[in-house]
C-alpha cells in the first residue's frame, strides 16, 4: 500500500519464487528457530499484555515455544472449547505448567437466541466478511469471542504451509496431473463445506463439481510442474487470502499477529524440499529445537511432535495409525455424502430453518438468483426440508450479497 497526502494506492509486486530444495532440513530448522525467537522477543518488547490463542495442536505450541520460558509466566492464553475436542485439556495442561492465565469459553447457549436473532446475526456476519466465508461458523465463533477481551492477539495460523498439508501418498518428485488434482479437490478441498446437490438449480447441479475441480487443476498447473511443490503453493495462495479476509474483518476489534505467516518463515518453508516437510518432520524438529519439553507432550489427537521428527518403528506406527484413522473417517464421510459442520452449526441451522419456515418471503431474493432449486426453497419454506449448515451458509451469503436488508 502506497500512502499519499490525500489518497492510498495498492501496488502488486512480482514475487520471486525461492528455489525449492535450496535449503537443507537442518538449515531450515536453524533459520526458522532463530527467526521465530527474534520475532517473539521484538513482539513482547513492543506489546502490552498480549493474549495467545492456545490449542492442543502443533502451530500454537510452536508459537508459545518461541517465547522465552522466563516470559511465559502470567501470559494470557485463550482456548475455544468445542465438543469432542481435546484442545481444552491439552491447552490447560500447558498453561498450568508455565503459570499462564488461561481463559476457556465453550460453544454453548446457542439455542437461547430466537430464530430471528440468529438470522440477523448470520446475515450481518455474511455482509461483514463480504460473503466470502461460512457466515454460520463465523457467527458462532464471533459470539464466543464477545466474551473474551479483545486487544493484542497472538495466533498460530500458517503452519500448514510448512508441513505439506495437501500431501498424499509417498513423497517423491511427481508431475501435476488432472487425476491428482481431481483427487485432491474432491477429498481434501470440497468435502466439508459442499452443499447437497439437490440444493442447486438443475442447470448448475451437474456442473458444480467439475467446474470446481477444473479451477483447482488450472491453479495447480500454474503453480509448478512438480506435484507436491504445486500443492504447497496452492495452500499458501489460499492461506494468504483466507487469512487476509478473515483477519482483516476483525482488525478494528483486535490486533492479530501470526508469526508463521511472517515472510522469513514462509520463505524457509518454500525453500525446503517436500520430503523434509512431509509428515510434519520439519515442524517437529523446529518444536524440539525451541522447547524439547513441549515436544514430548502429545498433541490433541496425535502423538507428541517428537514422534514426527525422526520416527523410529514405534513412532512411525503411531503416526500411521493416526493417518489411517483420519483416512477412514474421510472415506466414510464421502461414502455417506456427509459434511462436517462447524461446532454448533447444527443448532444454528435449525434456528435458521425455523426462521425461513415462518418468514418464507425472506427467500424471494434467493429465488431470483438462479442459484437454488425451487423445490428445495419450497421445502425450506414449508418446513419439509432439514437443511445442512453448509447449504444454509451458501443461502445466507447469497441473500446478503443480493442487497436484501436484514430482518
Amino acid at each position: 500500500l502506497v500512502l499519499h497526502a490525500d489518497s492510498i494506492r495498492s501496488e502488486t509486486a512480482e514475487e520471486a519464487r525461492p528455489p525449492v530444495g535450496s535449503l537443507t532440513l537442518a538449515g531450515g530448522v536453524q533459520h526458522a528457530v532463530q527467526g521465530l525467537r527474534e520475532f517473539m522477543e521484538r513482539y513482547l518488547d513492543d506489546t502490552d499484555d498480549p493474549m495467545i490463542q492456545l490449542t492442543g495442536g502443533q502451530d500454537s505450541r510452536i508459537v508459545l515455544s518461541a517465547i522465552p520460558r522466563s516470559r511465559r509466566r502470567g501470559l494470557r492464553a485463550m482456548t475455544l472449547q468445542a465438543p469432542g475436542s481435546r484442545d481444552t485439556e491439552v491447552a490447560a495442561q500447558i498453561a498450568d505448567a508455565y503459570g499462564m492465565r488461561h481463559e476457556v469459553r465453550a460453544v454453548e447457549g446457542l439455542a437461547n437466541a430466537s430464530p430471528e436473532d440468529w438470522y440477523r446475526r448470520v446475515f450481518r456476519t455474511a455482509r461483514h466478511y463480504e460473503c466470502m466465508t461460512d457466515p454460520i461458523a463465523r457467527s458462532i465463533t464471533g459470539l464466543v469471542e464477545e466474551s473474551f477481551d479483545q486487544g493484542e492477539r497472538l495466533c498460530g495460523l500458517g503452519g500448514e504451509v510448512a508441513r505439506g498439508f495437501y500431501y498424499m501418498g509417498r513423497v517423491r518428485p511427481s508431475p501435476v496431473t488432472p487425476e491428482r488434482a481431481s483427487t485432491l479437490a474432491k477429498w481434501r478441498m470440497l468435502a466439508n463445506e459442499a452443499v447437497h446437490p439437490e440444493v442447486l438449480h438443475p442447470r448448475l447441479r451437474d456442473r458444480a463439481i467439475p467446474t470446481s475441480v477444473d479451477i483447482v487443476s488450472r491453479v495447480l498447473d500454474a503453480a509448478d510442474d512438480e506435484w507436491f511443490t504445486a500443492t504447497d503453493e496452492l495452500y499458501l495462495h489460499r492461506m494468504r487470502r483466507w487469512a487476509g479476509l478473515c483477519e482483516t474483518a476483525v482488525t478494528f476489534r483486535r490486533s492479530l499477529t501470526n508469526p508463521m505467516l511472517e515472510d522469513t518463515f514462509v520463505d524457509v518453508a518454500r525453500r525446503l524440499a517436500p520430503r523434509d516437510k512431509a509428515g510434519a518432520r520439519f515442524l517437529a524438529r523446529v518444536q524440539m529445537a525451541l522447547d524439547d519439553d513441549l515436544a514430548r507432550l502429545p498433541l490433541d489427537d496425535r502423538p507428541a511432535p517428537r514422534a514426527y521428527a525422526n520416527p523410529g518403528v514405534g513412532a512411525r506406527f503411531q503416526t500411521l495409525r493416526t493417518k489411517a484413522g483420519k483416512l477412514g473417517a474421510k472415506s466414510l464421510q464421502r461414502l455417506r455424502g456427509a459434511h462436517r459442520p462447524p461446532a454448533g452449526g447444527a443448532v444454528v441451522a435449525g434456528k435458521l430453518a425455523e426462521y425461513f419456515h415462518a418468514t418464507g418471503a425472506a427467500l424471494d431474493p434467493a429465488r431470483d438468483s438462479g442459484i437454488f432449486d425451487e423445490r428445495w426453497l419450497d421445502g425450506l419454506s414449508d418446513g419439509s426440508v432439514a437443511p445442512s449448515p453448509a447449504s444454509l451458509a451458501l443461502l445466507m451469503n447469497v441473500l446478503a450479497a443480493s442487497g436484501t436488508r436484514s430482518a
